[in-house]
């Protein structure tokens, strides 16, 4: 055992040399060249508010199965009137010129902001916005409340009507070629239980979640009748189980990773014809509580499952980052030079696709970096000198 620990100490540390003098040619990987660019424009739904760094976006998980280079100039709290104005910028323009795929989320702030600054206001100091509802249910003033709502958003309602035609006509004017997809608004109240802290607002919950409907209703069906877009239903894809997909743990409205992965599966599907996977989506269908598992609805977990890529079998793939069935001294070329594009060169993407990193990440720890290169080729050497390497050894030594 000690000269076998030896043995791997000495090859880990010739590895280590070869690497570090780039005596490994680097060749780049055919296989992850893309095949076409995506570009995800937007609000903080598109922008992935809330994920983790680990997470992926809808548009990230998009470009893996579609093979195509993603840049995502999203960002939270964009309206529709700033997105037109965000199209005229000389950087949005060339990059929706150069675009095949556009994906748009866009519209629900024109109704969020001036929906928050009106509750705030019937809220009396130190009074959540739902004991406010239930304020106002008892004294029998809460519809009142509501037709006040109404009116106040009369004006955003109708210009965010006015605005996404307007911006489907901006995108097509810089590139009629184009694939445009618009998503439609999810109901960002749908809750999984009415009780808080012990108190019923199921009357009041019932009000809410009636008047957002409706709303968001009045601007999905502008969103469908566009002419020169594809829609992609994701307010039907989350429709009554909307609390399954949100960050309603961090009592965040914003999808969770479960949540981008539905968005990204229901685009694919208004595209048709895409065969991709991603592993992400396996990630987060395997991450599911049996509580939650047990409530995903099926026809959205086989919607999901249809782009889910197969967890990588350690036994079988793991160190061949390639995949050609055997483990070589390209494989660890691939794995440092993935973890130079992210760390030296600034590319948080890399050179791998999902699946390839996760054949690159031999010691499991969420990262492929320049130890996975190491053990890679000590194990290509120890396999080379008619040794049988087994990755714990390796890795321990």
């Amino acid at each position: 055992m000690f000269q076998t620990t030896k043995r791997f100490r000495i090859t880990a540390a010739l590895s280590a040399m070869m690497l570090s003098v780039g005596m490994l040619t680097v060749c780049p990987l055919s296989a992850a060249a893309d095949n076409g660019s995506l570009l995800v424009l937007g609000d903080s739904i598109a922008a992935g508010y809330g994920l983790a760094e680990t997470d992926k976006t809808y548009g990230d998980i998009i470009g893996t199965c579609m093979n195509y280079s993603v840049t995502n100039l999203a960002a939270s709290g964009l309206d529709t009137t700033e997105l037109l104005a965000q199209l005229e910028t000389a950087d949005t323009q060339a990059a929706v010129a150069s675009a095949d795929l556009i994906c748009i989320s866009i519209g629900g702030n024109d109704l969020l902001g001036p929906t928050i600054d009106y509750m705030n206001s019937l809220c009396q100091e130190g009074e959540s916005m739902l004991d406010m509802v239930q304020r106002l249910q008892a004294e029998g003033t809460l519809a009142d409340a509501y037709t006040g709502l109404t009116s106040v958003l009369s004006e955003p309602s109708k210009t965010c009507r006015t605005n996404i035609p307007l911006i489907e006509t901006a995108v097509r004017e810089l590139n009629p070629d184009a694939k445009v997809v618009f998503q439609t608004i999810y109901n960002p109240v749908e809750y999984k239980t009415t009780i808080i802290n012990g108190v019923d607002y199921s009357e009041e919950y019932k009000y809410l979640n009636n008047y957002a409907s409706g709303q968001l209703k009045r601007i999905n069906k502008v969103i469908n009748e566009l002419t020169q877009s594809t829609p992609a239903d994701v307010a039907g894809a989350f429709l009554d189980t909307a609390w399954i997909y949100l960050r309603t743990q961090e009592q965040d409205i914003h999808p969770s990773p479960l949540g981008h992965a539905l968005i990204a599966a229901t685009i694919m599907d208004s595209i048709g014809g895409i065969t991709g996977k991603d592993t992400q989506i396996t990630k987060v269908l395997n991450a599911l509580s049996a509580e939650d598992a047990a409530t995903l609805p099926a026809d959205d977990r086989a919607r999901m499952e249809a782009y889910a890529g197969e967890s990588v079998e350690l036994t079988d793939s793991l160190g061949d980052v390639d995949n050609d069935a055997a483990i070589s001294a390209t494989d660890a070329t691939l794995a440092l030079q993935h973890y130079v594009t992210v760390t030296m060169l600034g590319q948080p993407d890399g050179i791998l696709t999902a699946d390839q990193a996760l054949r690159a990440d031999v010691n499991a720890d969420g990262n492929v970096t320049s130890a996975d290169a190491t053990y890679i080729l000590t194990y290509y050497i120890n396999t080379m000198l008619g040794f049988t390497p087994s990755w714990d050894d390796i890795i321990s030594a």
